[in-house]
């Protein structure tokens, strides 16, 4: 759950196509690990770099490094004071419900462990992801067709934004602050919630009666591909965008009144 949430933008919307996992050792948490190895700078760089555990042990091999536990070992403390990160590519689209299958993944996780709600919503903190493909202002996608207004070009690559990530040495998907040149941005899991509510709050058609397909894709049904184009919007997910708000206003008061 905390990987899908992860993928998801600050835009609300996330990257189609999920590529695997790949894990960093912070430098703070390399001591204990490198001293099982007979050459530890041998392996430091590797560690600040995204990298798979079988990638690891190919480094231990082709280095000719001698470990002092055995390679499965290594690999389990390596994994223990790392941190997981979900790669991802934006594929062909944003589609206007991918973003309510976390919601799904959270009931699925609370229904078995409904003890650690608290735990999960104001303690374990996820990423934005962050993608060189952005959506278009109204102003610059909303077209006459004859007579008619429609929206084409949805989507568009920012080129600026591409070279910026490019340059990044480890993670460049993960959002960073300081416009992209500082920390890459963490927040709890609640607080991510309330955004996304509130982010799909403000993509809700005029009337209020759904939310807009301004990304240029439509939902599950990819037969109804040109709706967006017709400026469609979807009308049962207001209703995910309720749940959403209602679960963190719930959680939010009863947290509240316990303190």
């Amino acid at each position: 759950m905390l990987a899908f949430l992860g993928l998801i933008q600050a835009d609300g919307y996330n990257p189609l196509t999920v590529c695997g996992s790949r894990i960093v050792v912070p430098p703070d948490r390399q001591a204990a690990l490198l001293q099982l190895v007979d050459r530890p700078e041998a392996l430091r760089s590797l560690l600040a770099r995204p990298f798979t555990p079988g990638r690891l042990l190919e480094a231990v091999n082709e280095q000719g490094l001698r470990l002092s536990v055995a390679p499965e070992a290594f690999v389990q403390a390596a994994i223990s004071r790392a941190d997981l990160g979900l790669e991802a590519e934006f594929g062909e689209g944003y589609w206007i419900d991918h973003w309510f299958y976390s919601l799904d993944l959270l009931d699925a996780y609370l229904a078995v462990y409904p003890d650690r709600k608290d735990e999960l919503l104001f303690e374990r903190t996820v990423a934005y992801y962050e993608s060189q493909m952005y959506v278009r202002p109204r102003h610059r996608k909303h077209v006459l067709a004859g007579e008619k207004v429609r929206q084409y070009g949805a989507v568009v690559e920012d080129q600026e934004r591409a070279a910026l990530m490019a340059a990044r040495p480890d993670w460049p998907n993960l959002a960073r602050a300081a416009n992209g040149h500082g920390e890459i941005l963490r927040m709890t899991v609640f607080s991510k919630l309330l955004g996304l509510a509130l982010i799909k709050f403000a993509t809700l058609d005029p009337l209020g009666m759904g939310i807009e397909m301004e990304a240029g894709k439509p939902g599950w049904c990819d037969a109804l591909n040109g709706l967006p184009g017709c400026l469609a919007h979807r009308c049962q997910r207001p209703m995910s965008c309720c749940d959403c708000w209602t679960f963190c206003w719930q959680r939010w008061q009863k947290r509240a009144r316990a303190s």
